[in-house]
């Protein structure tokens, strides 16, 4: 964890098999870190670090292999994607201060590369997600969790991903 302004370290956590993804909630001072092959089963975790002292506080399982995380700070549902069990891209909802997963949110019958990234746009409780499989990104209504549309990319591959919630864009 670094200070951003001083631009110093401010604590050290080890991860040997790396981190996929990191989102940060600054309403709730959390941040959330996508945790490779952390399980012995080799599956993903998320694992919540309270910034104000930067400690680990608690360590949560996604299920299966994971990619990318994003946290609404409005609502404090933090969002994984990822693959299903049955190997296509899905977007699990979690619930952070419990663990709960709210919901599986399928976003492609797709086999394939999945989940590239995601991005939540807090305003308007929206997720967008960027689906490699479909070449798409799918945009997921927050307070149903369920797809609301989908815009196609003509063929290209999508890549990282951003909302600015201020503009709308």
């Amino acid at each position: 964890v670094a200070g951003a302004q001083a631009q110093t370290k401010l604590a050290t956590f080890n991860y040997p098999n790396g981190v996929n993804a990191v989102a940060v909630d600054f309403l709730a001072s959390r941040a959330y870190a996508l945790l490779t092959n952390y399980n012995a089963d080799g599956s993903n975790a998320v694992q919540v670090i309270d910034t104000r002292n930067n400690l680990a506080v608690k360590t949560y399982p996604t299920g299966g292999p994971s990619s990318a995380i994003a946290v609404n700070v409005i609502s404090g549902t933090v969002y994984i994607g990822g693959v299903s069990t049955n190997s296509q891209p899905e977007v699990v909802a979690l619930n952070p201060k419990t663990g709960a997963i709210l919901a599986h949110i399928p976003v492609s019958t797709t086999i394939g590369s999945g989940i590239v990234a995601l991005a939540v746009d807090p305003l308007t409780n929206k997720v967008f997600v960027s689906n490699d499989s479909d070449n798409n990104i799918t945009v997921i209504s927050g307070r149903t969790n369920r797809v609301v549309s989908v815009v196609p990319l003509n063929g290209q591959t999508p890549a990282g991903l951003a909302v600015n919630y201020l503009s709308g864009k």
